[in-house]
């Protein structure tokens, strides 16, 4: 083309038939790019399943992603009546093993049909049969067995038995009207265990009812397995899943069930619904938001408080929870954001008109809240009450809770065996090679591990200083707690919920089915057993350390002490049993363990918002953490200090820093955040704009070309 200088290319072949986008998906990319100052190719790569997303340099397009097949065996058309099968498993006497695999075959088939004989999976027949590859192969070859591919959907549930929806109690019926009503996305405050799930899933009984799609976002992958198997039983498999141990042709599979979701069939119902998903409901974790739904009725953001609805690394750095109330706006569909801890914006923004309130105050079926008392644990050690990390109180308590054949959750928001490691002679203790923290030690692998970059090491057997064999664990994690608890209650069944008990893909399911079959006595977790997670037998739960939750250097520290202490509390005392929660702590005076005591979010509420307008933090202000990064610390605070009157020229006094995180250094990168507090009411995308421009003249200096900028809005 001699008008662009442009050599124009042919067009080598059409990848899609269709779009794999949605308008209104397209429509919430652009907000979320917008808004969180990233890329809309950012926003795609995080949208779109690997086989999806065509990233190659190359002239061959090639679609990965594959159709699964299975086998399925039935008998040769030529075995057409009993006599003849009779004769055929006569002559197969002396082929012993064979004869096992039909013999198998008419058990599985049982009624035989010689006109259509049943297909049986070939991999169900083979292992239930107990014989190889190989016996199989002979008896095709003998004209006993015919085999076929069929296309076969990697998301198909197995088929549940239906039942009615719940019945709700007139709290909830009441609580059920008002959301029913409200024109407003609507903050849902129902305490623990006060039945807020029945509600909704009455809420998406009536979206699907008019054809119309459901989302229920959840904060952790943990929850989607308890909660889905609750959803089946009412919807069939009407509710489909995704998150991210979904392996990629899985979650291809689960996009495109939505791109096909037709709003005629979706409102008819029968033997159907219990085949895969037909893109009516999507159960998942922050990542389904940015799925290609057509016809969104509702949107429910459960446990709405939660951290994990935000996203940190990599770009774009959006908070789920708030785009929800973006995408209902876009398809005109109701957002119900559900807590009993809501967190400060959502409540204020509720008691501002933002949003509507909807207060459910009473446990299902009259349960009675538990009580919690505190251990003050410096006491304690002065006493000599203290059993390794349990307190007398405490450890009693357990033993009494076993012994009435009852259930128990030990909190520490600490995974690992031990925090860090230090030498007794000389204090030296083990950091990290590439990030400003010390390893943690687990036992387990007896490995020194770094929770930020995964840099591990092996235990040493003496001081890398000064050679002393005097090494010592310090403080206590989840599996420390474990360990301890195998040898102070022997007799009990215990299992781990963290982050390294749960890397492979059905560990969740295995780990919360066998909690609540109740073949496992004692849960032991991190933050992953506080969010929702719903147990008829559990009488006690202690809290193992509460001051690590409340001394956090962060704003919110006090704010995400409350929802962790209430959240698990509420994970005693379930159904017709009161129960018991122990706090152990050191400073049981303070107001936010009283609070917490109390069930008293209203004053919690109005001591944190109080601090927040005092010293202007969210949601008072509108809150981004512009950071910048680079392998060598002097070029960073060079950098720093050329950035600094770029930016006071654009935020003068709302701008504060450079100054390093708590963590300063991670995977061997120095960082510096600049902290900037815009009013309530500002222009953010003009402020925006001015952001970009100041970082471009900062890289356009070739010394600072190699610095690494980030823009977080909203940060948690």
């Amino acid at each position: 083309n001699t008008e662009t200088g442009f050599e124009m290319k042919d067009i080598l072949g059409i990848i899609d038939e269709t779009p794999i986008i949605t308008a209104p998906q397209l429509e919430l990319w652009k907000w979320i790019a917008d808004y969180y100052m990233c890329t809309l190719g950012e926003v795609m790569k995080a949208a779109l399943p690997a086989y999806l997303k065509m990233e190659s340099s190359t002239k061959e397009l090639i679609n990965n992603y594959k159709s699964k097949y299975q086998s399925y065996v039935f008998l040769h058309p030529d075995i057409d009546s009993e006599k003849k099968l009779n004769a055929l498993l006569d002559s197969l006497t002396k082929a012993r093993k064979q004869g096992q695999l039909l013999t198998k075959y008419i058990e599985l088939a049982s009624p035989l049909d010689f006109v259509s004989p049943l297909e049986i999976p070939k991999n169900e027949l083979l292992d239930k049969s107990g014989v190889s590859e190989s016996v199989y192969s002979s008896c095709e070859e003998k004209g006993i067995f015919i085999s076929v591919k069929k296309k076969t959907d990697r998301l198909k549930n197995t088929a549940v038995a239906l039942k009615g929806l719940p019945e709700l109690s007139p709290a909830q019926q009441k609580a059920f009207e008002e959301l029913k009503a409200a024109s407003k996305p609507v903050l849902l405050h129902g305490i623990t265990s006060s039945g807020k799930t029945e509600i909704y899933i009455r809420l998406i009984e009536e979206a699907l009812k008019e054809g119309k799609q459901v989302l229920y976002l959840l904060p952790e992958i943990a929850l989607t397995t308890q909660i889905i198997e609750r959803l089946r039983t009412v919807f069939g498999s009407k509710m489909g899943v995704y998150h991210s141990n979904f392996s990629d042709a899985e979650r291809t599979e689960a996009y495109n069930n939505l791109l096909k979701f037709n709003p005629q069939a979706a409102s008819t119902c029968g033997e159907e619904q219990l085949e895969a998903s037909r893109g009516e409901g999507i159960l998942g974790v922050r990542s389904s938001l940015l799925l290609p739904f057509k016809n969104l009725g509702l949107i429910i953001v459960d446990e709405e408080h939660e951290t994990t609805y935000k996203q940190y690394d990599p770009a774009p750095r959006y908070n789920a929870r708030d785009a929800a109330v973006i995408l209902g706006k876009i398809h005109g569909a109701k957002v119900v954001m559900g807590s009993a801890t809501p967190s400060l914006e959502s409540y204020y923004n509720a008691l501002q008109g933002k949003y509507d309130l909807v207060k459910l105050s009473e446990r299902y079926g009259k349960a009675v809240l538990p009580e919690i008392r505190t251990i003050d644990m410096k006491r304690a050690y002065w006493k000599k009450k203290v059993v390794s990390n349990f307190s007398e109180t405490l450890l009693n308590a357990i033993k009494s809770a076993l012994e009435r054949k009852e259930q128990i959750i030990l909190f520490q928001n600490r995974r690992g065996f031990s925090p860090f490691v230090q030498c007794a002679d000389c204090g030296h203790v083990a950091k990290c090679k590439y990030c400003d923290v010390s390893l943690t030690y687990h036992k387990y692998t007896g490995a020194l591990t770094c929770h930020y970059c995964g840099y591990s090491i092996a235990m040493p057997s003496k001081c890398p200083s000064c050679s002393s064999p005097n090494i010592k664990t310090k403080g206590f994690g989840t599996e420390k707690i474990e360990d301890e608890l195998s040898l102070l209650v022997p007799e009990a069944k215990i299992e781990r919920l963290d982050l390294d008990s749960t890397k492979s893909k059905y560990a969740y399911h295995k780990i919360l089915s066998g909690f609540e079959a109740h073949a496992v006595d004692i849960l032991v977790g991190t933050q992953m057993i506080t969010k929702g997670l719903d147990f008829g037998n559990v009488s006690l739960v202690g809290i193992m350390d509460a001051d690590n939750l409340l001394t956090f250097p962060d704003f919110r520290a006090y704010e995400r002490s409350f929802q962790l202490m209430s959240q698990v509390a509420g994970r005693a005392g379930r159904k017709d049993k009161p129960g018991e929660v122990i706090i152990q702590t050191t400073t049981p005076e303070n107001p936010v363990i009283r609070q917490v005591i109390k069930y008293d979010y209203d004053a919690f509420f109005a001591t944190q918002l109080n601090e927040r307008r005092m010293f202007n933090y969210p949601p008072f202000c509108r809150l981004t953490v512009l950071s910048i990064k680079h392998s060598r610390q002097d070029i960073l605070n060079e950098a720093g200090n050329v950035l600094k009157p770029i930016l006071l020229k654009i935020f003068g006094k709302d701008l504060a820093g450079p100054e390093p995180p708590p963590v300063g250094r991670i995977q061997n990168k120095y960082i510096l955040n600049f902290r900037i507090k815009l009013k309530k009411n500002a222009s953010i995308d003009h402020y925006k704009d001015l952001i970009n421009a100041a970082f471009t003249q900062l890289k356009s200096e070739k010394k600072y070309a190699g610095i690494i900028t980030v823009a977080d809005v909203d940060p948690m």
